[in-house]
């Protein structure tokens, strides 16, 4: 095999890897309850990265054993921070406002 093929198949390993690695943090991740320290949030607050929370929202995992998970979402684009349902798009490709959103203080 060409070293260059081998070098393409080694990174498509290593990418796999690194989403499974994903995967298994935001399973961990969405386990945690909810932060005590929850203020509502404003449109100043919907910035790339934040992470933006709805209590009202308990999100039931795949497995239908375990218990439903905190909602919260990452920030991935900013689009109307205004907006009360299609502020942003989060790191799961759906749209999300300020309608029952929260954020730490």
């Amino acid at each position: 095999m060409h070293s260059k093929i081998k070098a393409y198949i080694n990174c498509l390993e290593s990418e796999e890897l690194a989403r499974l690695a994903t995967l298994d943090a935001c399973k961990e991740a969405q386990k945690i309850d909810l932060p005590k320290n929850l203020r509502p949030a404003k449109a100043s607050d919907i910035v790339v990265g934040a992470v933006i929370w709805y209590p009202g929202i308990r999100y039931q995992p795949a497995d239908q054993n375990e218990h439903p998970v905190a909602g919260w979402h990452i920030v991935a684009e900013v689009y109307n921070p205004n907006d009360e349902f299609k502020g942003y798009c989060s790191d799961d490709g759906c749209r999300y406002g300020l309608y029952g959103a929260f954020v730490e203080d």
